[in-house]
């Protein structure tokens, strides 16, 4: 998971912080959440729907990157 919001952070240009306020602890909980309640789902599906629901409240740059 962090080495997908970091990822995640360079490659969109507008962003800063995916988790925004949230802590990693919160992050993980919702995603081992969301594997509990989707077994049949891989674990990437968890990490994207996670992706889908933060991008909202993600931390912006000032600036937008190149």
């Amino acid at each position: 998971m962090l080495g997908f919001a970091t990822a995640f952070n360079l490659k969109d240009p507008g962003t800063a912080d995916l988790l925004g306020n949230t802590t990693i602890e919160k992050a993980m909980a919702w995603i081992e959440f969301y594997c509990r309640n989707h077994r049949n789902e891989e674990f990437f599906d968890a990490v994207w729907e996670f992706t889908k629901k933060a991008y909202p409240r993600r931390k912006k740059l000032k600036y937008v990157r190149d």
